[in-house]
């Protein structure tokens, strides 16, 4: 008699690729107590891995492979990882947490608070990808002070960390195959951006966002968001620098000492009714390109965007003609090393864009300078008669463009743009 155990492990792995891909990936709702059962649901699809310890083996790496969970809080993640064991938690590469709450309220007690996620990390010695999906809408407000989320005095729930952690210490990622794109985490889950008017958007591609645009977001971030008609404000202050402390309670540093960086950033605003900020870190081993016509699909599903902002050291010139028809305040940083493409595209661009008014851009290799010891908060205007001959030929397709577009009524700043070598103006 023919049985399941009885396959080619290949045939095996594609019936195991087809049932993961055909379950509801916002299968595992946590935000609220009363939709806690349905993680039983999730437990029910993967009862073939409590049924022998080879297919336990087989079939969580494709189950747990990419997970997507929606959470009041970010802490929660840590109770979730204890409650699905340390064979699940060992195979997931690749973890979302959709969020209301600002990780900020976890940061009352950050060596508690570090520590915990350290075992967290030990017990997903697979994960590739990491990204935290802050939702906030103008009906829900912040919290000011700890979150019920808290752990700080949970000795039980740290201890269970541990023990994941410590069965997950065995398990080797040297042999691994090399991450897939660290793009899928938004590919799969970005919001759905036309069911919004969102008007200004901020994305940093394959880079950190600036410290100047840190800033920026912080003042969207902390706008103030009515309940029963009263404003409500953040009292935890934000980290002027700090995407990550800000938005996930842990610090750059924590995130770099396990392995990961910031590497994409993407902040979506709708007046002060919406905002969507994805932040996914990923293994600082891998330098992944973006797939192509990644960012004009997303472009082309905010029509109504008045403010963009694009830096991407991965990218080159041809996503701007792309760029939204009302856009006003465009600020560009990329790679593209021919002037007479960019000189196309800009043109292009500002024919689309009519109401073009302010236009900061900053294009690597013309761009980039060194500043050594300088103050990085700081910009520098660029000096065209600064650069040698030679360049100055090469790149005059692209300043006829930029003068033409200035010429159109355009404030124009060039060399400016966030995410290129800056020290402080002279």
């Amino acid at each position: 008699m023919a049985s399941l155990l009885n396959l080619p492990l290949e045939l095996r792995d594609q019936i195991w690729a087809y049932l993961s891909s055909a379950r509801d990936k916002s299968l595992l709702d946590l935000s609220h107590p009363a939709k806690a059962e349905r993680l039983d649901a999730l437990r029910s699809l993967d009862a073939l891995t409590r049924t022998c310890m080879q297919l336990k083996a087989e079939v969580a790496n494709f189950l747990y492979d990419t997970v997507y969970l929606e959470l009041t809080h970010p802490n929660q993640t840590l109770q979730w990882l204890t409650d699905i064991g340390p064979t699940n938690s060992s195979s997931i590469r690749r973890l979302v947490l959709k969020f209301k709450i600002l990780g900020l309220c976890a940061s009352k007690d950050t060596e508690t608070n570090e520590y915990a996620w350290t075992l967290a990390m030990r017990s997903m010695p697979k994960l590739q990808d990491l990204t935290f999906q802050l939702e906030r809408d103008a009906d829900v407000a912040p919290t000011a002070g700890p979150s019920k989320d808290s752990f700080s005095s949970d000795s039980s729930l740290l201890e269970s960390l541990a023990a994941s952690a410590f069965a997950c210490s065995s398990i080797s990622t040297s042999q691994e195959p090399k991450m897939r794109n660290s793009w899928n985490s938004w590919l799969d889950y970005r919001p759905l951006l036309r069911s919004h008017s969102f008007t200004q958007a901020l994305l940093s591609l394959g880079e950190p966002l600036p410290s100047p645009l840190v800033r920026q977001v912080n003042q969207v971030l902390s706008l103030p968001f009515a309940v029963s008609s009263a404003p409500v404000r953040l009292t935890t202050p934000l980290d002027k620098y700090s995407m990550e402390k800000n938005m996930t309670g842990l610090t750059a540093a924590f995130y770099l000492g396990h392995g990961f960086s910031l590497t994409n950033t993407c902040v979506f605003h709708e007046n002060s009714d919406k905002t969507d900020a994805f932040l996914t870190f990923s293994r600082l081993a891998v330098q992944d390109l973006p797939p192509r016509n990644f960012l004009q699909d997303m472009l082309h599903e905010l029509p109504k965007l008045g403010y963009l902002r694009v830096g991407s050291p991965r990218l080159d010139s041809s996503f701007l003609v792309h760029v939204p028809k009302h856009v006003h305040t465009l600020d560009v940083a990329f790679t593209d090393d021919d002037p007479n493409t960019i000189a196309e595209n800009l043109m292009t661009m500002r024919g689309i864009c009519k109401k073009l008014f302010t236009l900061a851009i900053a294009v690597s290799p013309l761009h980039d300078r060194d500043h050594e010891g300088e103050d990085p908060k700081y910009e520098v205007f660029f000096e065209r008669k600064a650069v040698a001959p030679a360049t100055a030929e090469k790149w005059q397709p692209f300043w006829n463009a930029v003068d033409e577009i200035k010429a159109s009524r355009v404030k124009t700043w060039e060399g400016e743009g966030p995410g290129f070598k800056r020290g402080r103006s002279a």
